[in-house]
């Protein structure tokens, strides 16, 4: 019997097929494309959140920082500051004064020694003769001086002759005063602000064929730009051009730090682009040319081309040359890198292609650019100590006006003030402290610069300030020892011995003894003054012991009219200190 093979038997339909375990059942596909897609949902969320939230941030510090500035309520406004002059000179026949001393105070009102009187703001000297092309000006009592040449004659140290250009003989004539410095109430700086229609229109365009040429047209950024820059820059084998728009650089100068990172290009991007969007182009540009990097002194930033036209020229943006504001121009593309103090042949390279950039594009013909790129850079030997050179006196100015005036009346637009600094009483006392104080380290054999110095000059008539250093180095600014140093004032306070005495019995012939004297100090010590002679004048008429300022005279009248009326008489005359009741505090002991 053969046995039948049987065929396998089908599965029957409650028997499952075992899945593989590399493959997921679609309901957990499901669950993980759910999942993702939450998640991807709950980033995308929280990235728009942030980015919403940076973006108000930008904006909220756009408009805190930028739009608060004067140029921002319109392109056309002054920034409000308060213009600091010294006294004018006044020429006249015989008038005490050499040919040496003029040129000093010209150069110190921003006058430029030039052989063609083509500008105002310019000298020409030939010996002891001058011819001086004025800058028109209004002084304080509403008269004018023109715009006009005249001829001055000097012989030894006296003005000999004084004519207009016509050869007219003139009775008198006021160079107008040196601009002394600057003061801007809402942030007590010192610097030269100017409006959009104060800034010479060929500077702003050099600046824009050079440094962003689609300026006008883009909204902040220009990819365009940085790509026509590297192919411009390529092309001329120098950088002509940059890719960077104005408003990125104003971004960067402005607002932030001046490390070179991804993050930062990232926010000057963004900063741009809010900037464009909440600001006009003309309101962008004024920033610009107000806030611009152009310099370094020390620790102190030349920002505008305001401010960096004193600092390289000594002269008012509006008085300069082509060839010398497109030197500034070329300075926006790295100030230290083309200073041109430091790297003078660097800075006339750049100055020249700015000047061949505004050929090409037709701002200038072929014989301005050829005269531009042929003359000297122009600037002068060494800068400006500070924002001013006479930075003691200017403080004592300040601190006047914040005393005198409000914020609103600093505040009016051209608000100018006329002060009592002789310049030349100024730079006498200069030259005589640092004699002095060397002098004095020498024969005490003191190290170099270990002393210091303060001095005021006065006028005797009125007590007008005439000069005043606050240190060693009057031109550096620092701690004003003239101002803020505590010491014994001296003589400066027998005036009130003698202004009590006289209000009581005594009269200006009363006798006063200038007999020595002993007091018993509550210590135990006898104080015994001297004069400054060393000698003993007896009985001296009370006008006689002031005029002399006898110390023994002062102390012996002190002493009988009692100290208490002296110290009231100092609190009525202004002293708010706590003077020590002391016999010594009658020669000036007191701080």
């Amino acid at each position: 019997m053969t046995k039948r093979k049987h065929s396998p038997r089908p599965p029957s339909g409650n028997t499952h097929r075992q899945r593989s375990p590399l493959r997921k059942k679609p309901e957990e596909k499901s669950r993980i494309r759910r999942f993702l897609g939450g998640l991807a949902w709950r980033m995308m969320t929280l990235v728009a959140v942030f980015l919403s939230g940076y973006l108000v941030w930008v904006d909220l510090t756009v408009r805190a920082k930028f739009g608060s500035q004067p140029w921002n309520q319109s392109s056309t406004a002054t920034p409000a500051s308060a213009r600091l002059y010294a006294r004018p000179l006044a020429l006249g026949i015989g008038k005490r004064l050499s040919a040496d001393e003029f040129v000093e105070e010209l150069t110190l009102a921003g006058y430029h020694r030039e052989e063609r009187l083509n500008r105002p703001g310019s000298y020409h000297r030939d010996g002891q003769s001058f011819s001086v092309t004025r800058r028109p000006f209004t002084f304080w009592d509403g008269q004018q001086s023109p715009m006009d040449r005249i001829e001055v004659g000097f012989r030894g140290n006296r003005l000999e002759s004084l004519r207009d250009h016509r050869g007219k003989r003139l009775v008198s004539v006021r160079i107008e005063p040196a601009l002394i410095g600057h003061i801007y109430p809402s942030h007590r700086e010192e610097r030269v602000l100017l409006a959009l229609d104060k800034f010479p229109p060929r500077l702003i365009d050099a600046l824009i064929a050079v440094e962003d040429r689609a300026f006008h047209n883009h909204i902040g950024i220009s990819p365009r730009a940085i790509v026509r820059a590297a192919y411009e820059n390529f092309k001329s084998g120098a950088t002509v051009q940059g890719g960077s728009t104005l408003t990125q650089q104003l971004v960067k100068n402005y607002f932030l730090a001046p490390e070179r990172t991804i993050v930062r290009k990232f926010h000057e991007a963004v900063f741009a682009l809010i900037l464009e969007a909440r600001y006009e182009k003309d309101q962008i540009l004024v920033a610009y040319l107000n806030e611009i990097h152009l310099g370094q002194q020390g620790n102190r930033a030349i920002r505008g081309f305001g401010s960096a036209a004193y600092f390289y020229f000594h002269r008012p943006l509006a008085e300069l040359r082509l060839s010398e504001f497109a030197l500034l121009v070329g300075l926006a593309r790295g100030a230290s890198y083309y200073n041109p103090r430091r790297h003078p042949e660097r800075a006339r390279g750049r100055r020249d292609l700015v000047i061949d950039v505004m050929r090409e594009w037709g701002y200038i013909s072929e014989r301005e650019a050829i005269t531009a790129n042929s003359e000297p850079l122009g600037i002068t030997e060494t800068p400006p100590a500070g924002t001013t050179p006479f930075p003691a006196f200017v403080e004592l100015v300040r601190k006047q006006i914040a005393q005198d005036y409000q914020l609103k009346d600093l505040q009016s637009e051209g608000l100018r003030v006329f002060t009592t600094l002789d310049i030349r009483a100024q730079r006498k006392l200069e030259e005589a402290i640092k004699r002095r104080v060397f002098s004095l380290e020498w024969e005490k054999e003191m190290p170099p610069g270990q002393l210091q110095a303060a001095a005021i000059v006065s006028e005797i008539e009125t007590g007008k300030i005439l000069a005043l250093a606050g240190g060693r180095d009057p031109g550096m600014p620092g701690f004003n020892r003239a101002l803020h140093a505590i010491r014994p004032v001296g003589s400066v306070l027998k005036p009130a011995v003698y202004l009590t005495a006289l209000e009581q019995s005594h009269t200006l012939t009363t006798l006063v003894p200038d007999d020595p004297i002993r007091i018993r100090q509550p210590n135990g010590d006898i104080w015994t003054p001297k004069n400054y002679d060393g000698k003993i004048h007896g009985d001296v008429p009370l006008i006689t012991a002031l005029a002399n300022s006898y110390n023994l005279a002062t102390v012996n009248l002190g002493m009988s009219i009692g100290l208490p009326k002296v110290l009231r008489t100092l609190k009525r005359l202004g002293v708010a200190r706590q003077v020590p009741p002391y016999p010594s505090t009658l020669l000036g002991a007191a701080a």
